[in-house]
């Protein structure tokens, strides 16, 4: 859409100077305005201001509204979102590069996991003896 016809159709309103709705060069700006940005009500075949075309008037024209518009406010919601978010990230990044047990001792504790590990092997396989097979057994399932 054209700014300068959108402000110009905006500053006739305001100063409740009649405005053609029949024209046909008008008629898509009046109902963009109308229904997309509801700036303006028409009424009687007058055009009037709504709050938002007060608002674009007061902000200095169509593309100082549209510029207000387009800066990103975040809502509460969203920043209180984004600072867990950024805290709990900082967090991550200081476990990886600061780990709670050093590698010193990680690579102590593997080499006892795998000592024990050894020794309990041994043991088992000292205790498996074979298992006799006796001819009075009396507990046969036969």
């Amino acid at each position: 859409m054209d700014s300068k016809k959108i402000d110009s159709i905006l500053n006739l309103a305001n100063k409740n100077n009649p405005i053609n709705i029949e024209d046909n060069n008008l008629r898509p700006i009046l109902g963009y305005l109308r229904d997309d940005v509801k700036a303006i009500k028409l009424y009687d075949g007058q055009v009037l201001l709504t709050e938002i075309g007060k608002d674009i008037i007061k902000k200095g024209g169509w593309d100082k509204y549209q510029n207000d518009l387009k800066t990103n406010k975040l809502t509460r919601y969203q920043l209180i979102y984004l600072s867990f978010f950024i805290l709990f990230g900082l967090f991550g990044v200081y476990k990886v590069f600061q780990p709670s047990v050093s590698v010193s001792d990680f690579e102590n504790l593997k080499s006892d996991f795998d000592s024990l590990n050894s020794r309990l092997y041994s043991i088992e396989k000292m205790k498996v003896k074979p298992r006799i097979l006796r001819s009075n057994d009396t507990l046969k399932s036969e």
